[in-house]
Order: C-alpha cells, then structure tokens, then sequence
C-alpha cells in the first residue's frame, strides 16, 4: 500500500471494475472497496455527460484526453462535489494494464468561487450596460479592457473594435495627443493626475470622425499591482444645445430690458416734459377761456384734458411695469401685516367712500422686495373696490403654506370675472370693460403678474360672474441671507 498527498485515490481493475480504494477523504465511503466504482461514488453518468462505465476504456484509447478530468462525484453524506482527477494506467512486465490509478483534488470550493466570479462578472456587465453613460476601463498602457453598451451607443464603436486599442488615439482629437500621453505617463507610475477624481468637459471623436462635446469623470484602480483608469463618459451634445440656446435667449432677454430700461428713461423724462406742456396750457385754457367760448369749444377743451391725463397716468404706469425688473430691491425680511396696513392708508378715502368692508387673517414674514408688495396689494384691493356690484364690497385677505410656498388670496364680492378672460387679464393693455365704465390703463394685473414672478412664484384666479373674484398669488419661503 502506499500513500499519496491528495484528497482521494483509487486502482480501478481492468478485468472486474473492482476499486482497491488507497487513501480518501473521512466522508468516503470505506465500503465502496468492494464496490463497482461506477456505481458508488458517482453518478450513472458524469457531469459531462459520460456513461462511467465507458471511461476506463476511453481512458485506454486517448491517455492524453483523458489523463486529466474534471466532474461532479458523490460523497457518502449524499453531497456533490467536485473533483479534478489525473488518471494514469499501471502496466504489468509484459505492458499489459493492470489498473487505471485515479488521484483526485476537491476543487468545489474553486468551482464555487468561478461560479460566484461567473455571476459576478455577468451582474457588473448587466449594471454597465444599463448605465446611459459610457463606462470605459483601460490598462496601464491606455489601452481600451471594458467597453460598454452606452460606450458603442455614444462613440458607435462595436466592443470588438475597440478591446485592446489606444483610447486616447481611437476617441481624442489628434490636437490633444500629446497633453493625453504626457499626462498618462505620469498616472502609469503614481495613479495620479490632474484629471482624477474630477469631472471635466472636453471634446471626443465619434468613428465617423465628428467632434462632439463630452462630460468625463476619470477615477483610477489599481489591478495587479498596476495603475488602471475608469472612465464614466456623457455625450453633452443636447446639453451644449440647450445651453447655446438658453444663453443667446438669456442675451436676448438682456439685451430687451435694457431697451425697456432706455424706454423708462425715455418715458420718464423725453416724453413727461412735453405732456405737462400739454397739460399745462390746456388746463390754463380751461381756467381761461371756459365762460368765454361756446359749449363745443368748452367741450372739446375737456377732451384735451382728460386726455392729457390719461396719457399722464399710463406713462406712469408703463414706467411702473418697466421698473418691476430693472429698478427692484434686494429681497428682504418684510412684515406683511406692515405692508397691509400701508396700502389700507393709501386707500383710505376709496374705503370710506365704498363703505368696504374688509378682513385680514394672520400675515407672515417673508423675504420680498416690500414696495413691490405694497404695489402688489394695492392693484388687487384697488381692483376689488373698483370691480364692485351695486352691493357694498366684502374683502377678504387671507394666506397659508402649502408645498415650501406661501399662498395669498385676496377675494371680493365684485362683478366677477368669465373664465374665457383668466389669463387675458394679465396681459399688458387688457381691458375687459369701457373706460366709461371702469376707468383705468389696463396695466395693473400686468404689473402684479410680473412682481409675483420676480418674487418666484406665479398668480391665478377663481371667479364666478356676478358673484365675486379670487386672486391667489404665491411667494416662495425663503430663509435670510446671512448678514
């Protein structure tokens, strides 16, 4: 007998299948001596599919096939495991075979862990394919080892196109070689550099040639001892787009308040001059002249006037709906129970005159430019006394949180408002009703609209004609700035 440095070992007789079992592991059945080998320890057939009982004359007929095997075995316990066997026959003097010695290793532990590799490998390709950004793994040369779905999506390489080549000559336009290969030379040796860790927008080509925009962020690991590079890659092209777009409309934008700013000083001082000209020798005229002329003349002298002071009070007005963006305040903390009580007393004599009945529930402290909120407040308390039916006007202000923001409302008991006109209203010069009949410019909800959105938030209503009108507007909680 002798003994062998192994997990298990065997002869198989040629003549009778019988094992002479040498040494085995302590869960091996002792029994299976005597046994028919085929039979006991394994299988009918292999993992491979093999019928047992024709392997010992394969063996015989290809030693270099079947020298080394690998299958599935049975221990006593009824547990499979995994056994990789060298198989080697034992002559007699005259050259016949005697047996066929069988030395086995357990590897299921390696099996396993291939397994759990196997699964790993196929859980981290499935959640870089997944990913809508390239994800690129080159080695320390540079040279391209992972490639994902998202990788031939963006730069319309196939994964078998790329594997093994130079990242920076197949994806980096030529301008940019010799910053991208000084650059590498340095991470080959530290695993460091100035593009680690960051996130950078830089330019790449496709297959086809065409440069276009992208967003790196280049993280480094090390594998085997050696510097490789992890790249996660976003095509910025529709972003880059947007952003063009958004900033020539930005440009726009500015470049029309400052037109609207040269119109204000226009408004303020161009135009107000010759008016109070105007206004003033007619209204001398009037004072004049007004018994001395007949009624035609005196008629057509109170056109000039009031004409003249409408065209005052839409200046004003125009200068006030220019201002809402251009002449603002910083935002500050603003008591609007204060703010109320300020509109109130510049409404005085409209209240008293309209009998208004008004209500005021709890008012909070915000952030807000607070003449913009007295303007605010008063288009919308004006609005609700001029808007009136033949009943005295309720007014009601009210206000509560809701979703980070505060939600303000001011209703009346007015005429109403048909749901056709909720958003005409707003509209600068939009009049639902005769001059006659409500005087005005038309510009007031214009105004309001456009305060609430500097403020950040946005206005509505809810009306019922003959019944009364709800204005809501709201302003976003915002926490003071420091200092």
């Amino acid at each position: 007998r002798f003994k062998i440095a192994t997990n298990v070992a065997y002869k198989h007789r040629i003549k009778n299948s019988k094992l002479k079992n040498e040494t085995s592991l302590d869960d091996i059945d002792p029994s299976v001596i005597t046994e028919r080998w085929d039979e006991t320890i394994v299988p009918k057939y292999d993992s491979t599919g093999r019928k047992w009982e024709n392997l010992s004359s394969e063996i015989l007929k290809d030693l270099d096939k079947y020298g080394i095997n690998i299958n599935e075995n049975i221990k006593k316990n009824g547990e499979r495991v995994w056994i990789h066997w060298t198989n080697k026959p034992i002559f007699d003097d005259s050259g016949n075979v005697l047996y066929i010695l069988s030395v086995g290793n357990d590897i299921t532990d390696n099996i396993r862990l291939h397994r759990e590799l196997i699964d790993s490998e196929q859980k981290f390709k499935a959640i870089c394919n997944s990913a809508q950004d390239a994800i690129i793994l080159i080695d320390n040369d540079g040279n391209i080892i992972y490639w994902n779905n998202s990788a031939e999506n963006i730069f319309h390489y196939s994964e078998g196109e790329v594997l093994g080549k130079n990242l920076h000559k197949l994806l980096a336009p030529e301008k940019y070689h010799v910053n991208h290969f000084s650059a590498m030379e340095k991470f080959k040796a530290t695993g460091e550099g100035n593009a680690i860790g960051k996130t950078l927008d830089l330019t790449a080509l496709r297959k086809n040639g065409e440069e276009f925009p992208i967003e790196l962020y280049l993280s480094a690991i090390k594998i085997k001892d050696k510097w490789n590079a992890v790249g996660i890659i976003r095509d910025t092209s529709e972003r880059k787009k947007i952003e063009k777009l958004l900033k020539e409309r930005t440009e726009a934008l500015e470049k029309s308040n400052k037109e609207l700013e040269e119109f204000a000083y226009i408004a303020s001082h161009d135009l107000q001059e010759p008016l109070r000209m105007i206004s003033s020798y007619v209204q001398l005229l009037e004072r004049r002249y007004k018994n001395k002329l007949d009624q035609d003349a005196n008629d057509f002298i109170s056109y000039a006037v009031e004409g003249s002071a409408r065209m005052k009070a839409l200046i004003n007005d125009l200068l006030a709906y220019s201002r809402v963006g251009t002449k603002g305040k910083e935002f500050a903390k603003t008591n609007i129970s204060d703010i109320l009580k300020k509109v109130l007393q510049n409404l005085q004599i409209a209240l008293e005159e309209n009998k208004v009945e008004i209500s005021i529930g709890p008012m909070p402290v915000i952030m807000a430019d607070d003449t913009q909120m007295i303007q605010l407040f008063q288009n919308l308390i004006g609005n609700a006394i001029k808007f009136k039916n033949k009943n005295p006007p309720k007014i009601s202000i009210d206000c509560k949180e809701k979703n980070g923001n505060y939600i303000f409302s001011v209703s009346d008991n007015g005429i109403g408002i048909e749901k056709e006109y909720y958003d005409r209203i707003f509209m600068i010069f939009q009049r639902l009703h005769t001059r006659d009949k409500y005087p005005g410019t038309g510009i007031g909800l214009a105004v309001c609209k456009k305060i609430v959105e500097r403020h950040g938030g946005s206005i509505w209503l809810e009306s019922e004609v003959g019944k009364g009108t709800i204005f809501y507007f709201s302003i976003p909680k915002r926490e003071a700035l420091d200092g």
